[in-house]
């Protein structure tokens, strides 16, 4: 008895889409964008970082399924940067849907903001930050080495 097996080939192509997290960078105080302000954005162990450009805009382009959160470091491991953002991690279907703005934190480096909320994008996350003089980083440092 002959058996007869007819293997198919499949010529199947897999393209990954590519998916877009915009980080939007604004002062605090004054609401304008903050240009050239290191963001980190985690996906899954690995951290990204990128930089804002003159619209204070940090954009990601991620070929990797994203994360259920997305988590964003405003400070990118400078002393001298602060985040005034209350909140650091974001559902991704939400910010892809329709966007986010992070509510200010409340805390004496960040009082009396005066920016107006913006409109937001889908796929963006606003958040909130401010440069801290010599002396401000100065006690920052010394507060993380004894409080920690």
């Amino acid at each position: 008895m002959i058996l007869l097996f007819a293997v198919g080939t499949c010529a199947c192509s897999f393209s990954q889409s590519v998916s877009e997290v915009k980080v939007r960078v604004l002062d605090y105080r004054t609401g304008h964008p903050k240009k050239g302000w290191r963001v980190g954005l985690l996906l899954g162990e690995d951290w990204q970082s990128g930089r804002t450009g003159k619209d204070g805009i940090a954009l990601f382009r991620v070929q990797t399924i994203l994360p259920k959160t997305l988590s964003i470091d405003a400070e990118a491991g400078s002393w001298s940067e602060w985040s005034c953002t209350n909140q650091q991690s974001f559902d991704t279907s939400e910010v892809l849907q329709g966007g986010m703005v992070a509510p200010l934190l409340s805390h004496p480096l960040c009082r009396q903001p005066t920016a107006s909320i913006p409109t937001i994008q889908a796929g963006e996350v606003v958040i909130y930050v401010r440069h801290l003089n010599p002396w401000l980083t100065f006690r920052r440092v010394l507060w993380e080495t004894l409080y920690g």
